[in-house]
């Protein structure tokens, strides 16, 4: 989705198989010599793509890391010809086999494939993916041996038509980041769709605003789809303020069952916004402008990285999201960074205390 400011082509980077961060002090620090390292997973300006964007992972059931990009050639904007790069870890990040094209936007036609969003499911093993073409198409295909091979791909466009009575939309996509299994099995994926009034991006490609923010979810491990309902609708009055483009959106699921969206929003008062179970607007009683930055949802912990180099951290707690600290980019030391096992050791330790049931009501 086009952004209001210009982003340097970079490279997509790993830190030790691809971290998450947790706020220092957090977590018990792992012994030095473990904490970092990095390496370039996706290039910009190589072999023929201006830049890499959209990064998605997932770890397997067998502990294989995946990552996947957007790579985009031409200026790298959302209408290229843009293509689909992965990666396999099987030691953890710590090396990956070569990039594969996982999938090439010629198969489909004219018109780029963005969005891939990735789910394991806990118990086959089993990696659904779902992804867009030219944002009016969309896909789903899967892998059954840690992303090594994968399924021809199956349309699912269907399943985005079913909004149509709700929303006449021209553009659909999915969130982007990742999709979610909950506990109970069901899988869900935010999705925004755009009816293409604003035109932003002239008469030659369909616009992305105004937008709303929905769900498509899957009962059978990513089998069959559905949709579901609408989160965030455009110029929707939420705590006395007006909604604008609500769209790229980050799921989580929270300890007591309930899913928890953070969306991208471009309203005036410039926040994000928060959907579970209740609305909210994030940071209420901050002044803080950054209604579109990147989200990352570590457990309970999570971090906003914005345009200026700015890092937020804070908790969730209660539904809501609380700020600890502000850290501007010269304190970008202060955030503790832990590699991959630790994190999957959390990952497992929480989930065997905190399973419980269904959440089938709160989603359809």
């Amino acid at each position: 989705m086009k952004t209001h400011w210009n982003r340097p082509a970079c490279s997509i980077l790993a830190a030790a198989a691809m971290v998450l961060p947790v706020f220092a002090g957090s977590l018990a620090a792992e012994p030095p010599g473990s904490l970092l390292e990095k390496q370039d997973l996706f290039e910009a300006r190589t072999n023929g793509y201006w830049t890499c964007r959209i990064p998605g992972i997932t770890v397997t059931k067998s502990d294989v890391v995946l990552v996947t990009t957007e790579a985009r050639p031409g200026r790298g904007g959302d209408y290229d010809f843009n293509d689909v790069l992965m990666r396999r870890s099987t030691d953890g990040g710590k090396t990956f086999g070569p990039i594969v094209k996982l999938v090439d936007h010629t198969t489909y036609g004219k018109g780029p494939v963005s969005n891939f969003v990735m789910i394991p499911d806990r118990d086959s093993g089993r990696i659904v993916a779902v992804f867009h073409h030219d944002y009016a198409r969309a896909f789903t295909l899967h892998s059954d041996d840690d992303g090594a091979t994968w399924s021809k791909p199956t349309e699912i466009t269907e399943v985005f038509h079913a909004f149509k009575s709700d929303y006449p939309w021209v553009v659909c996509a999915n969130g982007c980041g990742h999709g979610l299994q909950l506990r109970n099995g069901r899988m869900i994926v935010p999705v925004w769709l755009s009816n293409g009034g604003q035109g932003e991006f002239g008469p030659k490609h369909r616009g992305h605003r105004p937008s709303d923010v929905a769900l498509i979810y899957s009962d059978d491990r990513g089998g069959t789809w559905r949709r579901g309902d609408f989160v965030a609708r455009n110029d929707q009055i939420v705590a006395g303020v007006k909604a604008v483009y609500p769209s790229e959106t980050t799921a989580v699921e929270r300890s007591d069952g309930s899913v928890l969206f953070n969306m991208r929003s471009e309203s005036a008062r410039q926040r994000r916004l928060v959907a579970a179970e209740s609305w909210e607007w994030v940071f209420e009683n901050h002044n803080m402008c950054f209604p579109q930055m990147y989200v990352c949802f570590p457990f309970d912990h999570l971090f906003l990285h914005g345009p200026d180099r700015t890092t937020v951290a804070g908790r969730v707690e209660g539904g809501r999201i609380v700020v600890e600290e502000v850290l501007p980019a010269s304190r970008r030391k202060d955030i503790e960074i832990l590699p991959l096992k630790t994190m999957l050791r959390q990952r497992y330790n929480r989930t065997d205390r905190s399973v419980h049931g269904g959440n089938e009501g709160r989603l359809t």
